[in-house]
């Protein structure tokens, strides 16, 4: 069994990764065809807040856009 990641990212994150995984695509591909650097992608599980338009960028690769919406509660 492998042991699970400890990752400290923001939710918007995680959904972004598993979007990735749900589609396939290889986090390598995401940031050439994003025009990302090598491992930006990695780094924003565990060090570094991305920048908005980074992650928008990642998301459209895969046909995915960021929307806002109001919270419950």
């Amino acid at each position: 069994m492998q042991a699970e990641r400890k990752e400290k990212c923001n939710h918007v994150i995680k959904d972004l990764f598993a979007a990735a995984r749900e589609r396939n695509l290889s986090v390598e591909h995401i940031e050439r065809e994003a025009g990302l650097g090598s491992n930006v992608m990695r780094c924003w599980r565990t060090r570094k807040e991305p920048l908005l338009g980074n992650v928008i960028a990642a998301l459209s690769v895969m046909g995915l856009d960021l929307m806002v919406v109001k919270r419950n509660g």
